[in-house]
C-alpha cells in the first residue's frame, strides 16, 4: 500500500475520532475527503474500496456536532429572517418534487439540495470564533493548492474534479 494511501487513511480516521472531541475536526476531515477523494487519485483508486467516504464523515460530523454543541463557544443570537424562506425554499422542493414530470431527477436534486443545507449548517454550528475560521479557510486553501497542483502537474487528467 502506497504511503499516501496510509497517510490518508490515518488522517481521515483520525479526523473521524477527533470529531467526539473537537466537532470541528469533523468538518475539516469532510473537507479534507472533498479535496483529496481517493477514487479519483491513483493512491486510492485501486488500493481502496468505493466507499461512501464523504458520507461517513458527514455522519461523524453531525453526529458530534449534536453532541458536543453544548461545549462550543456560544455565539450571539441574531434575529435571521432569511432563514424561514430558506426552509420554505427546502420544503417547496419537497412539495414540488412530488407533482414533477421526471420524479426521480427532481429527488436527485432536491436530496443534493438539502445535504447543501446540513454542510452549511455544520459550517455556521461549528465556525465560532477566528480561530475555527482561520482553520477552516486554511484547508481550504490547503485543498485548491493541491488542486492547483495537480492541475499543473498533469493538465490533461480526465478524472476528479478539475
Amino acid at each position: 500500500m502506497p504511503n499516501f494511501t496510509i497517510f490518508w487513511l490515518a488522517t481521515y480516521f483520525g479526523g473521524i475520532v477527533g470529531a467526539f472531541f473537537a466537532p470541528l475536526i469533523g468538518l475539516l476531515d469532510y473537507l479534507f475527503e472533498y479535496y483529496l477523494r481517493p477514487r479519483h487519485h491513483w493512491w486510492g483508486d485501486t488500493e481502496l474500496p468505493d466507499w461512501r467516504w464523504n458520507m461517513m464523515v458527514a455522519t461523524v460530523a453531525i453526529v458530534a456536532f449534536v453532541i458536543r454543541r453544548g461545549s462550543l463557544p456560544s455565539i450571539p443570537k441574531l434575529n435571521n429572517p432569511a432563514l424561514r424562506w430558506f426552509v420554505a425554499l427546502a420544503l417547496s422542493m419537497i412539495v414540488v418534487t412530488t407533482w414533477s414530470v421526471d420524479i426521480d431527477k427532481s429527488w436527485e436534486e432536491t436530496v443534493a439540495f438539502l445535504k447543501l443545507v446540513l454542510l452549511y449548517g455544520l459550517i455556521v454550528g461549528n465556525v465560532r470564533s477566528k480561530g475555527t475560521f482561520d482553520a477552516f479557510m486554511a484547508v481550504h486553501v490547503a485543498g485548491a493548492g493541491w488542486w492547483g497542483w495537480t492541475a499543473y502537474v498533469d493538465p490533461h487528467r480526465i478524472s476528479g474534479r478539475l
